[in-house]
C-alpha cells in the first residue's frame, strides 16, 4: 500500500469554526437552552463570542435570584438537552 500523508489547513479550519453561519447555529442552540432554563424558573441569557480558533456560545443567569435557583436546582445543567440538534 502507498503511504498517505494528510496536511491540515488550520487557518481554514479556524475560518470555518468562526463562520457567521456557525455562530448563528451556536446562538440558536444557546437560546434554546436559555429558554428551557427560563421556563424552569431561572432567568438566563445567551450570547456567542468569536475567538482566535473557534466561536463559543455561553448561557448564563441574568440576576442573583436566577443564580440562586441554578445553584439549588442545577437548572442550566438540566436544560442542556434543549440545545441538541
Amino acid at each position: 500500500m502507498a503511504d498517505l500523508e494528510i496536511k491540515m489547513d488550520y487557518g481554514g479550519c479556524n475560518e470555518l469554526r468562526n463562520d457567521p453561519s456557525v455562530q448563528a447555529m451556536l446562538l440558536g442552540m444557546a437560546q434554546d437552552i436559555a429558554a428551557q432554563a427560563t421556563s424552569s424558573g431561572c432567568t438566563c441569557g445567551a450570547m456567542v463570542m468569536s475567538g482566535q480558533k473557534r466561536a463559543r456560545a455561553r448561557v448564563a443567569t441574568t440576576n442573583e435570584n436566577a443564580a440562586r435557583n441554578n445553584y439549588a436546582h442545577n437548572t442550566l445543567l438540566k436544560s442542556m438537552g434543549a440545545g441538541r440538534r
